[in-house]
């Protein structure tokens, strides 16, 4: 699954609600029902260059609100935060910089077990400090579908409901 988000200006926050391949009133067979389980992100900065100091990017993939704040505290203890990533220039030299994108997330457990997700939807939330371009961001989810039992089904929905 990919998509692309656009900053709707220079150094802005900016929100996007992605729907994903899970059917909002979905039929359960028995007593299973079916959810993605996701094992990693990838964001691609398209056009940050890195030219700044203290040039900094800012992503989260979220089943909460899109108008919580982007720092790290805020964001993750508003409780629907699935994956938070950054990546900052903290000094420029007069060498080369080299920076690796795409940046991966793995979402995945020591066991291999990824995060559930039972809704319809989820935001994508980008932000950018000291860069001064309207920024591109790409955007790559790795998932597959599980089946679960339905009492479990049931609990991920009511605690992954999007407002």
């Amino acid at each position: 699954m990919s998509w692309k988000i656009t900053q709707t200006a220079a150094d802005a926050y900016t929100t996007d609600k992605i729907y994903t391949p899970i059917p909002r009133n979905q039929i359960i067979t028995g007593n299973k029902a079916i959810v993605m389980e996701l094992l990693w992100l990838e964001c691609d900065p398209h056009n940050m260059h890195f030219n700044n100091e203290l040039e900094e990017v800012f992503w989260a993939l979220t089943t909460g609100s899109p108008d919580i704040s982007m720092n790290p505290t805020g964001f993750i203890s508003n409780g629907g935060c699935i994956a938070y990533g950054s990546a900052c220039m903290h000094m420029l030299t007069s060498g080369a910089s080299i920076s690796r994108k795409p940046y991966i997330t793995n979402l995945q457990s020591a066991d291999g077990h990824g995060i559930l997700l039972a809704t319809d939807s989820f935001n994508v939330l980008v932000d950018t400090l000291n860069s001064g371009y309207t920024n591109i961001f790409y955007f790559r989810l790795y998932y597959r579908f599980v089946q679960i039992n339905t009492m479990e089904f049931i609990g991920l929905i009511q605690s992954q409901q999007t407002s």
